[in-house]
């Protein structure tokens, strides 16, 4: 694992390393949103992109925004206010079957 400090995708280590088996983003819906062009090249074509600190009102425009970039829902959670939503690329096939299949 290497860490590095970028604002989205402006750090060379960031983009040098694409793509990713697995990206984890806790922000809010707005930045989510805007880093949609940026991210979803930049994942694996099996790979798991995991958005969280997502509120449930705002949970669908995220949805939308990362759909459009040929990403698709494998799960949503959400507990209280708040939304974590799990998806793939489209490209990654049929839907694995994880924690004891869905």
């Amino acid at each position: 694992m290497r860490l590095a400090v970028s604002q989205g995708f402006g750090s060379r280590i960031v983009c040098n390393h694409a793509p990713y088996d697995l990206v984890l983003a806790n922000i809010l819906a707005g930045p989510l949103c805007q880093m949609a062009p940026d991210l979803a090249p930049r994942l694996a074509k099996g790979g798991w992109l995991i958005l969280s600190g997502v509120l449930n009102g705002q949970a669908t425009a995220v949805e939308v925004a990362y759909r459009q970039q040929r990403l698709r829902v494998w799960h949503r959670i959400r507990i209280g206010d708040w939304t974590t939503i799990m998806m793939l690329p489209s490209a990654a096939g049929t839907m694995p079957q994880l924690w004891g299949g869905r």
